[in-house]
């Protein structure tokens, strides 16, 4: 295949590349299949050697791991915008919704990477459901359940947000 047009080869070229490349083809190979298509370098009427091969696969994969981060920050946004959702729907009903908020706070610091950050607990009060790992999480949303449930029973000491707009 000739390509005529200059702005055009390196786009062909660089397609070309990449296929191979997912392929699991090596930039030797994918030299020579070049070559063997008739892709050839327009200033030297020679086949693209494995040096100018090894340049366009750094930049295919520059490239493939910028868009990846840029997806992945897409993904994060929209996790996000879907986890303060739920904590908002919760914090409406007339009574707290605990384990909800709390699962939707354990999602939102795992989706910041919190845990791997802060690792063990190290404060108390209000802040220390932020900085626990997950498993310290998971007992102390098992504990406030456990409470609930015993409020819930007795009818004694229960929580519950004003009535009307949702608004505290």
């Amino acid at each position: 295949m000739r390509v005529s047009n200059p702005s055009n080869i390196k786009y062909v070229r660089k397609a070309f590349v990449a296929s191979g490349i997912l392929k699991g083809y090596t930039e030797r190979e994918i030299a020579v299949a070049l070559a063997e298509q008739r892709i050839i370098n327009p200033n030297t009427n020679k086949p693209y050697s494995h040096v100018i091969i090894h340049r366009d696969v750094v930049e295919l994969r520059k490239q493939w791991q910028e868009e990846a981060r840029r997806d992945i920050g897409e993904k994060q946004a929209q996790l996000l915008a879907e986890i303060n959702q739920v904590k908002r729907e919760a914090w409406k009903k007339d009574n707290l919704n605990l384990p909800v908020i709390l699962k939707a706070i354990e999602q939102e610091c795992e989706l910041y990477g919190i845990d791997r950050k802060l690792g063990k607990m190290e404060h108390t009060g209000a802040m220390e459901f932020l900085v626990m790992t997950p498993e310290m999480r998971r007992a102390r949303i098992e504990e406030l359940e456990a409470r609930r449930n015993v409020i819930d029973t007795t009818g004694e000491n229960r929580i519950s947000l004003p009535s009307g707009d949702g608004k505290l």
